[in-house]
């Protein structure tokens, strides 16, 4: 019996040092919540803010207070977008204010939970979701249910895994382990767990469900089995197996921009590329320039070989995708030429065993004018003055007296006008104040550019049997610029594949391309007075008749030169454009074949042939209406003012100048190709050799005296000086003749490339090339 009652009393008194450690435990939680609280409201109280809005949106606001303080926001899209604009001004005040001030006349409450804002609905959500954080400012009736979001392992979690309450907007992601907390009401809910690459899970939750949660998510193998190729133009290899930097870009991200040409297509899709629309230059580089005087361009490949022309004449709708390889592990791959980066593009073809398809593309694109005004810059008002300023000081005072009667700008001729006395100063002010009224940018807005409008079209037509695969593509693009330049490009291009045994299998296609473009108007800039801009500018009078300037000489000394034996020599810009064009015409063929024989399991021998032709040809056409042509005549101009007799050095006529030039290649290769497995060892390798040839003629012609209805030209005395009429010195005439020019290059190369993988994971791979050519002491 008292063993008995000395058993119950130690039990009493397990249980009352529970009770007692249950208290303590519960002392030290609310304990650390007020602590937590009390330094939350402290760091509120602590922050101050400063910033200045005007109508502006909400998520401007945002923007500010992330910048000034640690504090972030978490809130669904949907209610971001019903939110007003805001305009505040404070400085120095705390955070709390700016907040109750900020949402005032909002459509949504707030609510700051440690160092988080979190956007919730009027009296609407139930409770509040939280990643990975604890609440300490607001309580909540509902069930906080916390869980883990893992690959379908359970090995690894899953950061930035997304859970969504269903049906209430209440989103929260998991934080670097995968953890995550969310709030529930007591009715329960359904949780929406996904993750990309991960097949999504629905599960539902209550105040009874057990927790922390362990949500497995399952991979998908359509999404992750897949081994995306990347071409090298040599091999096709798993990504994971190409050493060095590179970006491969395959056909849907290629078409997510619209484009005629594939520079168009690569803007904002490919990293580490820089396109500029200079002239004197590469249209686009990989990784800045590489070389001074040497080939700025990076190596284009097309299908496995050099490509010798434009890029633009490459139809963007025949690519199936896009490698970039962008450093030195190129060069051991393609040589020297590698040194501007590496352009590997890859055509559509047929496939074995494919039904026909038959795909069609259209795009229209209109692009609006540009907005001259974007670049801010003098305004002519201020333009006007600094003239006037430079004057006063005597900047112009060595152009005024040159003997060769430089132009001056209309500003500087009215202020001569005034110091000479021929204006008076009321006069020229008002000149001055009229012409402070003109915008050139406006000028050029009404008469020169216009919406661009451009068009493509693609037809391709792929399929195959068990022995043969094909396609057959073309394309048609017509487009007009924003100076209204045209343009157009038909492509018409044919693949074809033949199995004629099982080791066997033969390659041949055909790729043609027929372009042509035609100058426009001239753009901003464009137009100058002696080499220099002038921003006010008119080019027609209050009539809407075009008017002239002065575009080299001072206008006083062109209307009275010659007493009125030479022609006009004044400089019309809104007709100018008319009698100075220019046209290229561009036909490129491009022929090849190739053979491909399986030697035994994992080797094979490969041979191919590559045949290109490119011509171009381009016409310039300056009238005897262009002011270049008037203005060449007049200074070769004699005249006898004893008889009237007028002498031209010059024939009147145009000036006509054709170039053509023609590029031939020619491409052999021969490769051996090795891929076996071992086991748990894999080698791939290949080793090669190619030779190629590039030709190019460039005859060049120009005529002056030219009549294009009847086609006939003049001649000029290229041996004898020629008296100049403004500067009255003697010079040697050029031009009205031939020329030609010829280049032949040669290249031999060797190359090599190998990789050895171990267990499917450990990579080791070499590549080595030597390249040899007739370059001997080229720069």
């Amino acid at each position: 019996m008292k063993k008995t009652t000395l058993q119950l009393c130690r039990v009493k008194l397990q249980l009352c040092i529970k009770k007692m450690n249950a208290i303590l435990l519960l002392a030290l939680a609310l304990s650390f919540s007020i602590q937590l609280n009390a330094r939350c409201t402290s760091l509120q109280d602590s922050l101050v803010l400063s910033m200045r809005l005007l109508n502006a949106p909400l998520g401007k606001a945002f923007d500010l207070i992330k910048q000034q303080t640690p504090y972030r926001f978490i809130y669904d899209n949907s209610l971001l977008k019903k939110s007003k604009p805001v305009s505040l001004t404070v400085s120095n005040e705390p955070l709390t204010k700016v907040l109750s001030l900020l949402f005032r006349n909002q459509p949504f409450d707030y609510r700051i939970i440690e160092q988080s804002i979190i956007i919730t609905p009027h009296a609407a959500a139930t409770g509040i979701a939280v990643s990975g954080i604890k609440e300490t400012v607001i309580s909540y009736t509902d069930t906080l249910i916390t869980g883990t979001v893992m690959a379908d392992s359970g090995l690894v979690p899953l950061t930035g895994a997304t859970i969504e309450l269903k049906g209430t907007g209440l989103i929260v992601s998991t934080d670097n382990n995968g953890r995550f907390s969310i709030r529930i009401p007591e009715a329960g809910g359904i949780l929406q767990v996904s993750y990309v690459g991960h097949s999504p899970k629905a599960i539902a939750v209550n105040s009874r469900t057990g927790f922390p949660l362990t949500i497995l998510l399952m991979k998908k193998p359509t999404e992750l089995d897949v081994v995306t190729l990347v071409s090298t133009g040599y091999e096709f290899l798993p990504k994971e197996r190409i050493t060095g930097s590179f970006t491969p870009i395959d056909n849907k991200t290629l078409n997510e921009q619209v484009g005629g040409n594939i520079i168009d297509r690569l803007k904002g899709v490919a990293s580490s590329v820089l396109f500029d629309k200079k002239t004197n230059g590469p249209s686009f580089t990989i990784r800045g320039l590489s070389t001074i005087n040497g080939p700025k361009e990076p190596l284009i490949i097309l299908d496995n070989y050099p490509y010798e022309g434009d890029i633009n004449n490459i139809n963007p709708n025949d690519v199936e995708n896009i490698t970039i390889l962008k450093d030195a592990a190129a060069a051991s791959i393609w040589g020297t030429r590698a040194g501007n980066g590496v352009v590997v593009i890859t055509t559509k073809k047929g496939r074995f065993n494919q039904g026909t398809r038959v795909e069609f593309n259209s795009n229209i694109i209109i692009t609006e004018k540009p907005d001259l005004f974007y670049q801010p810059q003098m305004s002519p008002a201020d333009h006007i003055d600094v003239e006037e300023m430079l004057f006063n000081n005597g900047f112009y005072t060595s152009q005024i007296n040159s003997p060769t009667h430089t132009a001056l700008s209309p500003v500087v001729e009215i202020l001569l006008k005034q110091q000479q006395g021929s204006l008076s100063s009321a006069d020229a002010a008002a000149r001055l104040n009229a012409l402070k009224t003109v915008d050139i940018r406006n000028e050029y807005n009404k008469h020169f550019y216009r919406q661009a409008f451009y068009q493509q079209h693609a037809l391709n037509i792929r399929g195959g049997s068990e022995k043969i695969a094909y396609l057959i593509s073309g394309g048609y693009d017509k487009g007009l610029s924003n100076l209204d330049a045209p343009n157009n490009r038909i492509t018409l291009r044919s693949e074809n594949s033949y199995k004629p045994t099982r080791a066997l299998q033969v390659n041949f296609g055909i790729l043609s391309t027929n372009s042509s473009t035609q100058s426009g108007k001239p753009g901003y800039g464009d137009i100058l007075m002696s080499g220099n801009k002038i921003s006010y500018l008119s080019f027609t009078d209050a009539d809407g008749k075009p008017l002239a300037m002065a575009k080299t000489y001072r206008q006083s000394y062109t209307d009275t030169a010659g007493g009125g034996k030479l022609l006009d020599w004044n400089y019309y810009p809104l007709e100018d454009y008319k009698y100075n064009t220019s046209k290229t015409n561009l036909t490129d063929l491009i022929g090849k074949v190739g053979f491909n024989y399986k030697l035994m399991p994992g080797l094979d021998i490969d041979f191919k042939y590559q045949y290109q032709k490119q011509q171009t040809t381009s016409t310039t056409l300056a009238a005897l209406e262009s002011y270049y042509t008037r203005d060449l005549i007049n200074k070769y101009t004699q005249l006898d003012y004893a008889t009237g007799k007028v002498k031209y050095a010059i024939p009147l006529g145009g000036i006509f100048g054709k170039t053509v030039s023609t590029l031939e290649s020619q491409n052999l290769r021969g490769q051996i190709n090795f891929n076996r497995r071992f086991g748990q060892h894999e080698i791939v390798s290949l080793i090669g050799s190619e030779i190629r040839q590039t030709r190019q003629n460039t005859d060049n012609m120009s005529a002056f005296g030219y009549d294009p209805s009847i086609l006939t030209t003049g001649v000029i005395d290229i041996v004898n000086p020629q008296l100049n009429f403004v500067t009255r010195s003697y010079d040697y005439l050029s031009g009205g003749g031939v020329s030609y020019a010829a280049t032949n290059n040669r290249f031999v190369s060797f190359f090599g490339n190998a990789s050895y993988i171990f267990k499917g994971k450990y990579i080791l791979t070499g590549s080595a090339r030597k390249d040899a050519s007739n370059l001997f002491g080229k720069a």
